[in-house]
């Protein structure tokens, strides 16, 4: 057999993973995937880009990469040991104060018709995360070129390891970017014929959207909706703009305050009702003033199979809502560098030569832990005691202590009924706390109430799961600057064929690199055996 040729071999792994990539032309600048009402034309139709689709010679400019999610699904029951992994949901055995698959008693329903079997009725029906996430692709280049890849976490593998590189799916490079993958949602809502090795029979394979989830751009794309652009700007919210819970005082009046607890919210139903409205409207002037006034472009994507709240099943991921957002906020605040703000009527600062014992006291303790854990290792686990006595007054410590406990309630493996009603208890009160010690209730301070800290009241839900670093990993990936769409177009189709022969073949030790590969774990891992929650977790 003649494998001599990169091609030769990269065309027999195809036959053998079915995995065939599916082209579409998107604008240069990814604005739109020319699909669904985009198909037929030669431009993007908002004049903030209007860069044409083809070049003078007729090819596409860019083409967009969709990887099929239905062969990748089927391959995963090739072998025994990926068929044993993907029972962990129909075995778990949750207790009647658990959250736990609450979909079961409903029926499934495709485009609005209700099908006759019900959502997670089989035991091999598999659930899924969508997970989107922008980078730029070149460093220190804040507008230049940037990437937002669609990627699937399969909820069926336990916790521990569903994160990891390996487990992940990558589909492709929002809205019109994700019509393929609705597509393959509706085949797999009426069930795949799939074979099983283990049975050594056909069954048909189920799958369902239940979480949308991603950085703040990438859930507006995803709910199709204005966002901070918007009068009602919050994704599971109706405030109209941002105001902090408390109103800023004005003399001679009553301090005003929303009440936490019976906040206005978002429901499911008012974007479908609001998507109607829009369709009535034949002006294009009132549909603009209409979506301005409430925050809503359209239906969400997905949107045709009914497993997925629009209103509360596309939380803000909790990575970029503590640790790319409130986290170093606070420390800019603690370090007198947050918008030139001073202390006020508060005296929260730690001098600078404080912080720099800090430092140097968290290098000391982070030797064997991954710079890639950065803000959540050290905020959650080390500032508690790091900062322990650094404040001039411990109500801030104590502050702080009851954010990294909100924190671990959120990314728990599981939550009860009572955690969540207690944990959204201690978020409001957190929340009150922090405008009593950084906003103040004074106008000229209304800069601490950032975005995300509004948005955190509406994440009194646990953040189930977060993915591995896998923009990171197409970033280090990108060899070429010249052609870098094509570059990582096939960095993800490569690692999606090394990822189902892993998982059809058991091969994923001999498909590893041996440079990389150290007694069974990554150079960057280390086995911690006194882990009492799991023995098999690593860092």
């Amino acid at each position: 057999m003649d494998i001599s040729s990169e091609w030769v071999i990269l065309h027999r792994i195809a036959l053998l993973t079915r995995i065939e990539p599916l082209w579409f032309h998107c604008c240069p600048n990814s604005c739109i995937a020319y699909t669904l009402q985009h198909s037929n034309l030669s431009h993007f139709p908002y004049p903030d880009c209007r860069e044409a689709r083809y070049t003078p010679a007729g090819t596409p400019r860019r083409l967009f990469c969709y990887l099929p999610l239905i062969p990748r699904l089927q391959g995963l029951f090739s072998n025994p040991k990926t068929v044993e992994e993907l029972l962990y949901r129909h075995r778990y055995q949750s207790r009647h104060d658990e959250v736990s698959d609450n979909l079961r008693k409903k029926k499934v329903t495709v485009d609005g018709r209700e099908l006759a079997h019900c959502y997670f009725s089989g035991k091999y029906d598999i659930a899924l995360g969508v997970c989107m996430d922008s980078y730029l692709l070149v460093d220190r280049r804040r507008k230049g070129p940037s990437a937002t890849p669609i990627l699937l976490q399969n909820y069926n593998i336990r916790p521990a390891v569903r994160t990891h590189l390996s487990r992940e799916i990558c589909v492709g490079d929002s809205h019109s970017f994700l019509f393929p993958f609705e597509d393959e949602c509706v085949l797999l809502a009426a069930g795949i014929p799939t074979y099983d090795c283990v049975s050594a029979a056909v069954f048909d394979l189920h799958a369902y959207t239940i979480f949308g989830m991603g950085d703040i751009l990438a859930v507006e794309k995803l709910l199709n909706t204005k966002g901070h652009n918007g009068i009602r700007n919050i994704s599971g919210g109706d405030t109209i703009y941002y105001i902090p819970l408390t109103h800023p005082d004005l003399p001679g009046e009553p301090r005003r305050s929303w009440n936490p607890t019976n906040l206005p919210l978002r429901h499911h139903d008012d974007f479908i009702d609001i998507t109607n409205r829009l369709q009535t409207l034949k002006l294009v002037k009132d549909r603009k003033q209409l979506t301005f006034h409430e925050g809503i472009n359209g239906l969400p994507a997905p949107q045709r199979v009914g497993s997925m709240d629009f209103a509360r099943s596309s939380p803000w991921d909790i990575m970029h809502l503590f640790f790319e957002n409130i986290v170093p906020n606070l420390v800019k605040l603690w370090s007198g560098k947050f918008k030139h703000l001073d202390v006020g009527s508060e005296d929260y600062e730690i001098d600078s030569d404080v912080w720099d014992e800090i430092w140097a006291e968290t290098v000391d303790a982070v030797e064997h832990i991954p710079a890639q854990f950065a803000w959540c290792f050290w905020f959650v686990y080390l500032v508690p005691i790091l900062l322990k006595g650094r404040f001039k007054h411990s109500k801030y410590h104590d502050h702080l202590c009851e954010l990294t406990y909100i924190i671990k309630t959120c990314i728990a493996f599981t939550i009860t009924h009572a955690e969540i009603a207690d944990l959204r208890r201690r978020i409001i009160a957190w929340m009150r706390t922090y405008e009593c010690y950084y906003y103040q209730y004074q106008e000229d301070r209304l800069s601490t109430c950032t975005l995300t800290v509004h948005g955190l009241i509406h994440d009194g839900q646990p953040g189930l799961s977060s993915w591995n670093w896998y923009c990171g990993f197409l970033k280090g990936a990108l060899r070429s600057k010249q052609l870098p769409w094509a570059n990582m177009n096939n960095t993800i189709l490569h690692g999606a064929y090394l990822e189902q022969l892993s998982a059809q073949f058991d091969v994923e030790k001999e498909l590893a690199s041996p440079l990389y590969r150290v007694n069974g774990l990554p150079s960057t891992e280390q086995r911690f055996d006194l882990c009492s929650s799991d023995p098999q977790m690593v860092l």
